[in-house]
């Protein structure tokens, strides 16, 4: 702050610059300057200091209105303290005025915004009364709609009620009474609602198929389940004439508003007809089982009769017949034709009339209902019921125990053979189209397997007929392969001892005779042992002993008796064992016959040249190749090469002798033996015969 003595000094230093100036002019105009600058300059910064500063000070500290700057300043100055207080109770009554004001248009906005929004929830619950009261004229005009189509809806339901055959009911469980039943109940049943109520539905009820609880013993038990939802089943009931019919009961829980169970509501339909298209499918189906039981039994067995009990069984029970039976026709010595009983099969509680001599050779001008030789024999099923006959013939069928009966005639091949009956003892049966089908089937199944057992027995007499004579050509041949080989040894024996005798130089020629009548003997000896050896394995005679060998050893045997043959014709022969195993099961002696034959015909066939047989393993068998470089065979030839009499040169101009039964009978061998046999050949170059043998495990 700026106090008096400043102030003082200031003053009196500006008058001796005054009188300085004053004294001395000379000074010069710059020093004048200067001094009137530094003069200026010096104003102008008291000026500031002392008035400008505190000024702008003020201006601020009221700008902003805030007395804590300004009352410091102001009391600074003695002569500001007046007014600084002045300043200060200003300040606080135009804060208070402005807080109230503030408050005030505080209020003010808060009520103007209160009030907008009064109006807006009052708008807002205005258009919400509308609206409700639209929904309200339309709820009621909706459930005045309701009402009237309620009231018409129970005008058709009670008309529906009133003409359809279908039976609508309301049952209460606490009484077990209906309530409600539409008065088809009276058509249905033969009832009426009083009588109904009165003996009960249940009381008619002779028996029930349950369709949501096929458990359930009773409907009284079922329907009083706590969580019984939906009820479904059919019932087989007595109509008040005594008549059996099906209905099917479909039926809904009935509730309070509690949710507790007071009843069922649901109706009765008749279902008779779709009921026993199905009982007649069901039995159609099961009949067809039998049927195919049947065919599997004839087809595997040889006699039709040997399972018939269980067949007849099978095909009653499929039929729900109480008694199943089979006739068959014999002719009479007086030509007249009668039935004979068979076979039969009963349910328990049907007496069998199996051995009741009333229906053994019975006549069938005395057969009940009209039956005759005539609709049978054409083919056509018969069926009788009580309706339709007589009185004689009624005291003959309560014989019987019969209620109705139907007969399906059994033809082998075009004869007519008997029939299969089936009788119902219980009630009078109404055969369905389709069931009688069905049984036809079963009958023309018995005449096939019947035909059949005809066909086997004659095949079975021809068979013997056959074996008989296989037998007499047996012994025919056996007796004249020892009436011929007795006499030819005998002669062969003597031209032996002949020849012995007579051996000289006078008789040069002879030696080549005896050759002769000794090849000519053998040979004759080898054609019979052929031919019986041949007749042998075409009738089966022929014993094997099947042991294992070792083919090695076995050629090697033949190879020494058939080398010494080979030497006289001046042909190489050699047999080559390459085999690592050669262990077979065979049987010995039809396996030296099939390279005794080969050899021989390889050697007979063979000019000149070789004969190799060779002893080789190869994929697990046993190989033996008998090779020659003979004349070879006829590509053309080949299929008959193994064919009993057959020869690639015939007539009385063949090179070659033999009856061709050798390699017929090595093929014969072969088989037995379970060995194959191959052949490949050029004419002119020679032959190859392969033999395979499985290896001995």
């Amino acid at each position: 702050m700026i106090n008096i003595r400043t102030k003082i000094l200031t003053i009196i230093a500006l008058i001796l610059f005054l009188i300085i100036l004053s004294v001395v002019p000379s000074l010069g105009l710059s020093l004048l300057i200067f001094l009137q600058g530094l003069i200026f300059l010096s104003v102008s910064i008291l000026l500031w200091k002392w008035v400008a500063l505190p000024i702008n000070k003020l201006s601020r500290c009221l700008r902003e209105e805030n007395p804590s700057l300004v009352l410091p300043f102001l009391r600074e100055k003695s002569e500001f303290r007046e007014f600084a207080n002045l300043l200060l109770s200003y300040f606080k009554q135009k804060k208070d005025i402005e807080e109230g004001i503030r408050l005030r248009l505080q209020i003010e906005s808060e009520l103007k915004n209160a009030h907008g929004e009064l109006e807006e929830r009052v708008i807002r619950r205005t258009n919400e009364l509308l609206v409700t009261n639209q929904l309200l004229k339309r709820e009621i005009e909706e459930r005045k709609n309701i009402e009237d189509s309620l009231t018409e809806t129970e005008d058709n339901l009670r008309l529906l009620a009133e003409t359809t055959k279908d039976v609508l009911y309301r049952l209460r469980y606490d009484t077990l009474s209906y309530d409600y039943l539409s008065p088809a109940i009276s058509n249905l049943t033969g009832y009426t609602f009083k009588e109904i109520n009165r003996i009960g539905l249940v009381k008619i009820i002779k028996k029930i198929e349950f369709h949501t609880q096929p458990n359930a013993l009773e409907v009284k038990k079922l329907r009083t389940d706590p969580n019984f939802k939906e009820y479904y089943a059919d019932y087989l009931i007595r109509k008040k004439s005594g008549e059996l019919i099906w209905i099917s009961d479909h039926s809904f829980a009935w509730l309070d508003k509690s949710g507790k169970l007071i009843g069922s509501v649901g109706v009765l339909q008749d279902i008779t007809k779709r009921k026993l298209s199905e009982i007649q499918l069901q039995r159609q189906d099961a009949i067809l089982q039998a049927i195919s039981y049947q065919a599997e039994v004839f087809l595997k067995s040889s006699r039709w009769n040997e399972n018939i009990s269980e067949v007849l069984k099978r095909l009653g029970e499929a039929a729900q017949a109480s008694r199943v039976y089979i006739f068959k026709n014999e002719t009479k010595e007086d030509g007249s034709v009668v039935m004979q009983r068979l076979c039969e099969w009963t349910i328990n509680g049907v007496s069998s009339k199996m051995n009741d001599p009333l229906f053994q050779e019975l006549p069938y001008c005395l057969a009940p209902g009209g039956l005759d030789m005539e609709s049978l024999s054409r083919n056509e099923v018969f069926i009788c019921t009580p309706e339709k006959l007589s009185a004689d013939e009624k005291r003959l069928i309560t014989g019987l125990d019969a209620k109705s009966f139907l007969l399906v005639p059994v033809f082998s091949g075009k004869t007519w053979w008997g029939f299969i009956g089936f009788d119902d003892c219980f009630e009078e049966r109404n055969w369905s189209p389709t069931e009688i089908e069905a049984l036809k089937t079963a009958g023309d199944m018995m005449g096939a397997a019947i035909l059949q057992n005809s066909y086997e027995d004659e095949l079975i007499k021809a068979k013997q007929l056959a074996e008989r004579s296989d037998r007499l050509k047996t012994d025919f041949l056996t007796q004249m392969s020892h009436e011929i080989r007795t006499p030819l040894n005998t002669i062969l024996c003597y031209i032996s001892l002949i020849k012995e005798d007579i051996q000289n130089e006078q008789f040069q020629d002879l030696p080549m005779f005896f050759e002769t009548i000794d090849q000519g003997g053998k040979r004759l000896i080898r054609t019979i042992d052929l031919i019986l050896n041949m007749a042998q394995v075409q009738t089966g005679n022929i014993d094997c002993n099947y042991i294992e060998l070792d083919l090695g050893q076995e050629i090697a045997h033949l190879e020494q008796e058939f080398s010494v043959i080979a030497e006289r014709k001046g042909l190489e022969f050699t047999f080559i064992n390459n085999a690592s195993e050669a262990r077979v099961v065979a049987d010995r002696y039809t396996v030296n016959q099939i390279f005794e034959n080969l050899v021989e015909n390889a050697i007979k066939y063979t000019p000149s040249g070789k004969i190799d047989i060779k002893l080789y393993n190869n994929n697990g068998s046993v190989l033996v190749d008998v090779e020659d470089t003979g004349i070879g065979i006829l590509k053309d030839y080949l299929p008959y090469l193994f064919t009993p009499f057959s020869q690639e040169e015939t007539g009385y101009t063949r090179r070659f002798d033999g009856n061709g039964l050798g390699l017929a009978l090595v093929k014969k061998y072969a088989e037995l033996n379970r060995a194959d046999i191959k052949v490949s050949s050029e004419k002119g170059k020679g032959s190859t015969f392969t033999v395979s043998f499985r290896k001995s495990s």
